[in-house]
């Protein structure tokens, strides 16, 4: 496709000088029966021209699962021994690497740099050149959208994997650094029909909660116009063991809701990868909350203080809310430190 050719979803029945159809509901269903029906790309999680985003709290196995995605639909192939059928068969994949340096993507690839996996030609990476020498008007995440825009038009690529979106803009979890960006990638993806995943973050490490679509990292305004949203947990059967939980659906059921949730194994044959284990309960990877925990729950909320954190840093890490912890603070402290504490508080009410 070359600039200046109509979009591949382009209708001559819409008039491009209106900004908003208006039409009836017969009319709006004969129009969609002229399109095709969507296929999964992996199962349910996600299908053909849908937005999604996968997120997990640091080295949560976040990036090797949106590779091994990437590579199984540049072969046209399944995930998880087929568990999660691609229906869509081989899709030409440009995936945004801004986590790994090429010698870190070689050895996940292959056995001490030997060996290396061999890749279908549909993969393309793009990267950040750090050589480019930028004008005082540019910004490498500014430049991103237009440039994967520039590659879909230059080399007609129908899957996009962005990893990661804070790579695109920082702050956003204010609603109002999100919304703009979310604009942008939607827009992107119903003017070439491309089906876009992006790499979220939580930063809350959950060890006794289930995952919800809230621990998304400004979850509030990036929510909205997502169709589907996939968690990964950790789980206190191992480091290595990973479960995937759909925490948003805008169409259709939820299949793999924490009731069903996908358990995973991260291991490395040749190439880094998650096996599937299993279907089970999310309370099945969960700690449970008993008196002993609840006494190890309160240490490490000390220990946090006592290094300097905040206790809306400290929420992010135990399964308490920010009034609970606060209190958990102000009654392990000295008498001293319960003065400050009440002095800030008597304060924070006059402002």
């Amino acid at each position: 496709m070359k600039p200046g050719d109509k979009s591949p979803v382009f209708d001559e029945r819409i008039s491009s000088e209106k900004m908003f159809i208006v039409e009836t509901a017969n009319s709006r269903i004969e129009r969609a029966k002229l399109l095709p029906n969507p296929k999964p790309l992996i199962g349910n999680l996600w299908k053909e021209g849908e937005l999604l985003i996968l997120f997990a709290y640091t080295g949560s196995g976040k990036t090797t699962l949106a590779q091994q995605i990437a590579k199984a639909l540049s072969e046209g192939d399944g995930l998880f021994e087929n568990q999660l059928p691609n229906e869509a068969g081989e899709k030409k994949v440009l995936y945004f690497d801004a986590e790994l340096s090429d010698k870190q993507f070689e050895n996940r690839y292959s056995i001490e740099y030997k060996d290396h996996t061999s890749f279908n030609g549909n993969l393309y990476y793009m990267q950040v050149n750090r050589q480019y020498i930028l004008n005082e008007k540019q910004s490498y995440s500014e430049s991103i959208i237009p440039e994967i825009e520039n590659e879909i038009l230059e080399k007609d690529f129908n899957v996009i994997i962005i990893d990661n979106l804070h790579c695109l803009k920082e702050g956003l979890e204010k609603s109002k650094e999100a919304k703009p960006l979310m604009d942008k990638i939607t827009a992107l993806k119903h003017k070439y029909n491309v089906s876009i995943m992006v790499v979220g973050h939580t930063p809350k490490q959950h060890k006794y909660k289930m995952m919800e679509l809230s621990d998304l990292q400004g979850s509030s305004a990036l929510s909205i116009q997502l169709d589907s949203c996939v968690a990964i947990g950790n789980s206190k059967k191992g480091d290595d063991i990973k479960y995937l939980v759909e925490v948003k659906r805008r169409d259709g059921k939820y299949i793999f809701n924490n009731n069903n949730v996908i358990t995973c194994r991260i291991e490395k044959e040749p190439f880094l990868k998650m096996n599937f284990q299993q279907f089970e309960k999310e309370a099945n990877h969960l700690l449970e909350l008993d008196d002993v925990a609840e006494e190890t729950i309160t240490a490490t909320i000390l220990a946090l203080k006592d290094e300097g954190q905040t206790v809306r840093e400290i929420t992010n890490q135990v399964p308490y809310g920010q009034t609970k912890v606060h209190s958990i603070i102000k009654n392990n402290c000295s008498s001293e430190n319960k003065e400050n504490i009440e002095l800030k508080e008597n304060k924070a009410l006059i402002k």
